[in-house]
């Protein structure tokens, strides 16, 4: 075996094995945080920030190389939820990445191995200089020398493995010192707002990963913009209208966002897609054009956004709220609007989740609203909302069957919901409008699951 053999089979087998070594032994010595709901749905977003930006190399200021900024959110990781589970998110994100982008999954592997490394090696001397393990399960101050220790050791494992990489596989011809220049340089720009990620984490709970998301997104709309803009004006020709069935990747991370979120609050799984993709047929049928289609369409899905700062126990609980409790429930639909108003061209989108509990005689909220003071898109979605919470299954009811659901729709006709979009929504539903497009089967199943407004949005 000759020595570039030699190097390679090195560094192809040394970084996993290294990494199955250190981290068992990181779960024995390290405290694992304790799991509960609002902490699972913590970890599946860091899940979702991972994969996300690793399908999105930037160019760093200054620099002509794109690099990817994942070690952001893995030394996030790493201080939110401890060693073990920040390494299995990164690899886990890293490889769903890879297979949204039909990037080699034998190269993937290899980065997710040497982020584990930077990892569990960080975790350690944080860990053991007196961090606390897992701060979004336990919030504490994160102390400035095992924080800054860890950062540094990150960097400088980042570095080492990039320079054996470089040397063992050669594979972008430049020096084993430049490869480790660039990542030490990379690494350490970004880690300061692992650090913020994290501490916001501590303190807010998921919706600091949710706002993580919505910048994210915000920066491919920047960048798909400046694209369009830069291609349009150096050519004559317009763009190419994109085809019917291309996906619109901000729309699909939405998607998968809220499917995510709901997910883990048993009263609104599924909730999110299902009023979504009805909501649009409605809003077709009420003769709005295109765009405001697609308004409608982001705010049904994200409407329910600004439950993620509400404590999951208010959301869940059995029984009745204190007063306390219904005003902070009261606060979704403001918070959800800032943050889908932090997307570029929703504008109108965060207006209909801000109105979307307003009612036509005065009695919504948040503002009180009356009759056409509110948009469509909201008395849509109260609507079909609605519809859905009463025709599912909850622990303490059972759901109500589509005739009797139309009765109480009618009933409070005028005064809870608007009478042209009652109207209009039962004949499409009669009719089976909505079973008829594949793409809404799912929207009109049995109900078996707990979805819906329920009483915690009501």
């Amino acid at each position: 075996m000759n020595s570039a053999t030699s190097s390679r089979v090195s560094y192809v087998w040394g970084v996993p094995a290294i990494v199955l070594a250190l981290l068992p032994a990181a779960a024995i010595r390290l405290p694992m945080p304790e799991w509960n709901g609002g902490l699972l749905l913590s970890a599946a977003i860091w899940l979702l920030l991972i994969g996300l930006v690793d399908t999105m190399p930037v160019a760093l200021a200054g620099g002509t190389s794109r690099t990817r900024l994942t070690a952001l959110f893995d030394f996030g990781a790493m201080l939110c939820f401890s060693v073990v589970p920040a390494a299995l998110l990164a690899g886990l994100g890293r490889v769903g990445a890879a297979l949204l982008t039909r990037r080699s999954l034998r190269a993937t592997l290899g980065e997710a191995a040497e982020s584990m490394l930077a990892i569990a090696v960080s975790g350690v001397v944080f860990f053991e200089r007196g961090g606390t393990a897992g701060i979004a399960a336990h919030p504490a101050a994160l102390l400035f020398v095992p924080t800054v220790l860890a950062m540094g050791v990150f960097a400088l494992v980042s570095a080492g493995v990039a320079a054996w990489r470089d040397a063992a596989l050669g594979e972008r011809g430049i020096t084993t010192a430049t490869a480790a220049r660039e990542q030490l340089l990379t690494v350490a720009i970004v880690l300061p707002f692992g650090v913020a990620f994290a501490w916001l984490e501590a303190t807010s709970g998921p919706v600091a990963g949710t706002c993580a998301l919505i910048l994210i997104l915000l920066s491919r709309r920047l960048e798909s913009n400046t694209v369009s803009t830069t291609t349009s004006t150096s050519t004559p020709t317009a763009p190419r209208p994109r085809p019917a069935d291309d996906l619109d990747p901000q729309l699909e991370t939405v998607r998968l966002l809220m499917s995510a979120i709901d997910a883990f609050d048993p009263f609104t799984r599924g909730h999110s897609g299902r009023i979504a993709r009805a909501s649009v047929v409605v809003a077709r049928r009420l003769g709005l054009d295109a765009r405001e289609v697609v308004q409608v369409e982001y705010a049904a899905l994200l409407h329910d956004i600004g439950r993620t700062a509400i404590h999951l126990d208010i959301l869940t609980r059995p029984g009745t709220l204190s007063g306390d409790e219904v005003a902070m429930l009261h606060t979704h639909p403001a918070i959800g609007s800032q943050i889908v108003s932090r997307i570029p061209g929703l504008d109108e989108a965060a207006e209909i989740v801000l109105t979307h509990h307003e009612q036509p005689d005065g009695r919504g909220y948040p503002r009180g609203l009356k009759g056409n003071a509110i948009p469509i898109g909201s008395r849509i979605i109260m609507v079909v909302a609605a519809f859905d919470a009463m025709t599912r299954e909850r622990p303490y009811r059972r759901g109500l069957d589509a005739a009797s659901a139309y009765q109480e729709l009618r009933r409070h006709a005028g005064t809870q919901f608007f009478s042209d979009v009652v109207e209009t929504y039962i004949q499409l539903h009669t009719s089976r409008a909505f079973e008829a497009q594949p793409e809404l089967a799912d929207a009109f199943a049995p109900a078996q699951d707990a979805g819906g407004e329920g009483r915690r949005a009501a």
